[in-house]
């Protein structure tokens, strides 16, 4: 019995465990949940400690500091340096030179070029008719430097000893060297703007680049000054003298010739271009008027009066009324030779080339009048000739007229030109 009951009792355990595992399978099968993200919490930034009020940030913002402005050099010339631009004199090392004097003078006051002088200034030849420009001109131990250019004006191959200075040029790199140099006048690298033309007066003309404003006085081609000024300190930086040439000038004695003795200058400018009277600088000529009564009046000139002039024929003249030129022809109403101090000028020419001077024509046309102001003064034209850069009006035939070339740049003038020549003087 007790065995039978044991049966019984393994048979229940057995049936309750089947019953739980077919009660298990008919669960929902279990998904876990995803554990939550853990998003680090940062941790609270210290506070910034608070800073002192501003009361205004303008005030607390830098300004920029304000620019340098370069200082005006002050210059002790030498007391015989000249003041006239044109008399192409410069001070170099506390010495004088005036363009275009011999190389030896300045091989001798210790300057020399590079390399000739290896072989010595007496040796080597310099082409005939020829120009080399020498950048490195050297001055004794110290070697301070300046940029010449020597010229060989001969027809014949010469030692360098003999050669010419023609031009000179001067820099801020030459007066780092320790050259002192000195223009005439007084003017030097770092002098201004408005020191230049206080004591040269306006140039020829002016060329301009971004950097650099180029103040060029001509004397005649190849003669010329230029002064490089720099546009942002308004200072010189560089300074070129050019002169090739050696000129022998007669000189003026005051004295008029008995023909030039009889002429009356005019009282006014008047509108009849016919009459021949212009004025220049002021002062009123009526063509053909004696080259003597130009000179008393402040000209001067720049070709050489004592050149010849055939009896009855023309010449060419180059005159100059301060650092202003202009170009003349001259005729000589004698019957026998004369110079050109003795002829008579019958055509004057302004260039914007040549000068900036003041010329006033008949009517008070001026050198910067329009084409339409000139027209109504001057009435209809004679000719009319159409060029690439200019348009030229012509009043009047070839003995007496007035000649205007008018730029299609900008309509202003670029050259006009009066001309009255007579077959026989009123006086």
């Amino acid at each position: 019995m007790k065995k039978f009951a044991k049966i019984i009792a393994l048979l229940v355990c057995t049936l309750i465990l089947t019953l739980s595992l077919v009660a298990c399978d008919q669960e929902e099968e279990y998904i876990p949940e995803p554990e939550p993200e853990v998003v680090a919490t940062p941790e609270p930034e210290p506070e910034p400690e608070p800073e002192p009020e501003i009361e205004d940030e303008e005030e607390e913002e830098e300004e920029p500091e304000p620019e340098v402005e370069a200082e005006p050099v002050v210059v002790n010339a030498p007391g015989d340096l000249p003041d006239d631009i044109f008399s192409f004199a410069f001070s170099l090392n506390g010495e004088i030179f005036a363009l275009p004097f011999p190389y030896s003078v300045l091989y001798e006051s210790g300057w020399e070029l590079n390399p000739i002088d290896d072989l010595g200034p007496n040796v080597q030849t310099f082409s005939a008719n020829a120009y080399e420009i020498q950048e490195g001109v050297g001055f004794g131990t110290d070697r301070n430097t300046i940029g010449v250019r020597i010229f060989n004006p001969t027809p014949n191959y010469i030692p360098y000893y003999e050669t010419l200075v023609s031009s000179v040029t001067f820099d801020q790199r030459n007066l780092d060297s320790g050259t002192d140099f000195i223009l005439a006048g007084g003017i030097t690298i770092g002098s201004t703007h408005d020191e230049v033309i206080a004591i040269h007066g306006e140039p020829s003309d002016y060329t301009q680049t971004d950097m650099f404003l180029s103040l060029r006085y001509v004397l005649q081609p190849w003669v010329d000054i230029v002064i490089s000024i720099d546009r942002e300190t308004d200072l010189v930086r560089e300074i070129r003298i050019s002169n090739p040439f050696e000129r022998d000038h007669a000189e003026f004695d005051g004295e008029l010739s008995e023909m030039a003795q009889l002429y009356v200058a005019p009282t006014e400018l008047g509108v009849d271009f016919t009459q021949g009277i212009i004025e220049i600088e002021g002062t009123l000529f009526q063509l053909p008027v004696p080259m003597g009564v130009m000179l008393q009046n402040g000209w001067n000139l720049v070709s050489d009066g004592g050149d010849m002039v055939p009896a009855g024929r023309f010449g060419q003249a180059r005159m100059r009324h301060g650092n202003q030129t202009v170009r003349a022809s001259v005729r000589n109403y004698y019957s026998v030779e004369m110079t050109v101090l003795d002829s008579f000028v019958y055509r004057i020419e302004f260039s914007v080339h040549d000068g900036i001077g003041n010329f006033v024509l008949p009517g008070g046309v001026t050198n910067i009048s329009t084409s339409d102001e000139a027209l109504a003064v001057f009435g209809s034209y004679t000719r009319r000739d159409e060029g690439s850069l200019s348009t030229t009006y012509i009043w009047g035939d070839n003995s007496e007229h007035i000649r205007i070339a008018f730029r299609h740049e900008d309509g202003s003038i670029s050259s006009m030109e009066i001309r009255r020549d007579l077959r026989n003087f009123p006086w």
